[in-house]
This record gives C-alpha cells, sequence and structure tokens, in this order.
C-alpha cells in the first residue's frame, strides 16, 4: 500500500505539473490571440480613422468650393445691380434735364402766365 500511496503522490504532482504547463501554455496562446486581436482592432480604427478624415477633408473641399460659388454669384449679382442702377440714374438725370428743358421753353414763351400756374403748383404741393 506504500508503493501504491507513493505512486498516487507520484502521479498527483505529474498531475499537478501537466496542470501547470497546461495552464502556461494556455496563457501564452491566449495573450498572443490577444495581441493579434488587439493588433487587428488597432488597424481597423486606424483605417476608420483615415476614413473619417478623408470624409472630413473632401466634405470640408466641397463647402468651400460651394461658399466659392456662392460667392462668385454674388458679385456678378452686386455687379449687375450697379449696372442697372447706373443705368437708371443716368435715364433719371436725361430725363430730368429735359424736363428742365421743357420747362425752361415754356417759361420763356409764356413768361408771366407760366411763372403763376408754377407759383400755384408750388402753394398747392407745399400745404
Amino acid at each position: 500500500m506504500e508503493i501504491f500511496g507513493i505512486a498516487m503522490g507520484f502521479f498527483s504532482v505529474a498531475l499537478a505539473a501537466v496542470g501547470i504547463i497546461f495552464a502556461i501554455n494556455l496563457s501564452k496562446r491566449t495573450d498572443r490571440l490577444i495581441e493579434r486581436e488587439d493588433a487587428r482592432a488597432k488597424e481597423m480604427i486606424e483605417k476608420g480613422n483615415e476614413r473619417v478624415e478623408r470624409i472630413i477633408q473632401e466634405g470640408n473641399e466641397r463647402v468651400e468650393r460651394i461658399i466659392q460659388e456662392g460667392n462668385e454669384r454674388l458679385e456678378r449679382i452686386i455687379q449687375e445691380g450697379e449696372e442697372r442702377l447706373e443705368k437708371l440714374i443716368q435715364e433719371g438725370r436725361r430725363e430730368t434735364k429735359e424736363l428742365i428743358r421743357y420747362i425752361s421753353s415754356l417759361i420763356a414763351a409764356e413768361g408771366e402766365k407760366t411763372r403763376k400756374l408754377i407759383a400755384q403748383y408750388t402753394e398747392t404741393t407745399e400745404h
């Protein structure tokens, strides 16, 4: 029985050693697996960050292009508005000059009668 006890003790020690070796081996394999998964996760994150960065850059370029196009359109509209305003001012000046000439010719032709009409008109518009 002593031999059986010694054999059982030896097998227990051997079994414990195998268990420890198995645990160490399993731990190393798990560490390697975790390292690979970490590397893969980091790579995926990096690729995702690069894609996000590219999308942001493309969006910024699009916004910049839209703003530039809007500014160009606005400048064109302002230019056209200024040209139309200048034409209207010139036309108004021309019409005013023609009106002044016409009134002057009436004053010269009718004299006192025209002055009275102008005075009457001035009095009615002032009140």
